[in-house]
């Protein structure tokens, strides 16, 4: 989704990204909370929900300067772009080498 931007020339373009994108990065919120209890437990939840967050926000708040800075010096936003997918595929990455733990690592 996030290379489809680059070629984006119209504002009807621009919309259809912005619903598809909200629809598929909201499924996340409710699948959060179950991953991380059944992987850790429901003891430090809220924490471990919190950690990730927040290492959320610090991503936005480093991307957001840095596309600006990207746009500033090259005049578009496409190595902003290409960074992002690149960040995305690193994730995806080790995301895929993860193994499912044979129990949660704490009691419920």
């Amino acid at each position: 989704m996030v290379l489809w931007l680059i070629s984006v020339r119209s504002v009807w373009a621009l919309y259809v990204f912005v619903v598809l994108f909200g629809f598929f990065y909201g499924g996340k919120v409710p699948i959060l909370p179950g991953l991380v209890g059944s992987l850790f437990g429901t003891h430090s939840l809220a924490e471990i929900i919190g950690i990730i967050a927040t290492s959320a926000g610090i991503g936005g708040m480093i991307g957001s300067v840095l596309g600006g800075y990207l746009y500033d010096k090259m005049g578009n936003y496409t190595l902003a772009f290409l960074l992002a997918f690149a960040s995305y595929a690193v994730s995806i990455a080790f995301s895929l080498m993860l193994k499912q733990p044979d129990k949660p690592l704490t009691n419920y």
